[in-house]
C-alpha cells in the first residue's frame, strides 16, 4: 500500500480487461494498480507506452506484482511487450487482490 505524507492513498482498481491510464510524473515515481485475481489462471499484463500511442512514457516498466500482503509473486518486466512496452504473464496461486507496480 503506497503511503503519502501521513496517510494511506487509495489504490487505483483495474478491471480485468479494461484499459486504465495513468501518468508517471518524475523519473522515481511508482505507480500501483489493484486487480483482483482468479487462482489458476493465467493474466497477461501490458505497460503500454510511446510505442503502441497508448501513452507518453518511451519505456515502460512493471517493477513487480505484490500479494494483498506485500509480498513478491511476481518479476516485474522491462521490455517483453511491443517495442518498449512492458509485460508479464502471472498465474496466482490464490484468488485475492494483487498490486502491480509500474513506472517510466
Amino acid at each position: 500500500v503506497t503511503t503519502v505524507s501521513g496517510g494511506e492513498e487509495e489504490i487505483p482498481a483495474i478491471t480485468i480487461g479494461d484499459y486504465e491510464k495513468g501518468a508517471i510524473e518524475n523519473p522515481n515515481e511508482v505507480d500501483t494498480w489493484r486487480v483482483h485475481l482468479q487462482a489458476g489462471k493465467t493474466y497477461k499484463i501490458d505497460v503500454l507506452g510511446l510505442d503502441t500511442d497508448h501513452g507518453t512514457l518511451p519505456d515502460p516498466k512493471i517493477v513487480e506484482i505484490v500479494d494483498e500482503n506485500g509480498n513478491h509473486v511476481c518479476d516485474g518486466d522491462d521490455d517483453s511487450g511491443f517495442g518498449w512496452n512492458a509485460m508479464v504473464e502471472f498465474t496466482p496461486e490464490q484468488e485475492g487482490d494483487y498490486y502491480i507496480k509500474v513506472t517510466g
